[in-house]
């Protein structure tokens, strides 16, 4: 068994009705700020890279997406997730995991 902090980072690929989702949210978060007088400079849709997936923090897709996910509903990204496995600070880190396998007694392949 393995575990994943919801901090952690992850990828999906989003479907149309999630950049719809992800306009719609930033349309409202940028009328709210507007209408304070607070300049909103975020982009309309987040980056996505060069495969077509966005990064998220786990707790942040869980409240971007939450309600808009269940039985009979529409996807807002493909159910295919990639986990981005971080470590924490300080955490040691061997070459192996740095590297993979090409890396041993400090002669690295990459």
């Amino acid at each position: 068994m393995k575990t994943f902090n919801i901090n952690s980072w992850v990828k999906v690929k989003l479907t149309d009705h999630g950049i719809a989702i992800e306009k719609e949210n930033h349309q409202k978060l940028k009328e709210f700020y507007e209408q304070r007088g607070v300049s909103y400079g975020v982009d309309e849709v987040p980056e996505t890279d060069e495969h077509g997936y966005t990064a998220y923090q786990l707790w942040e897709l869980f409240e971007r997406f939450g309600e808009h996910m269940g039985l009979g509903k529409r996807l807002p990204f493909e159910t295919d997730i990639l986990l981005i496995e971080a470590r924490g600070l300080g955490d040691p880190v061997t070459e192996e995991q740095a590297y993979g396998n090409d890396c041993r007694g400090g002669q690295c392949d990459v």
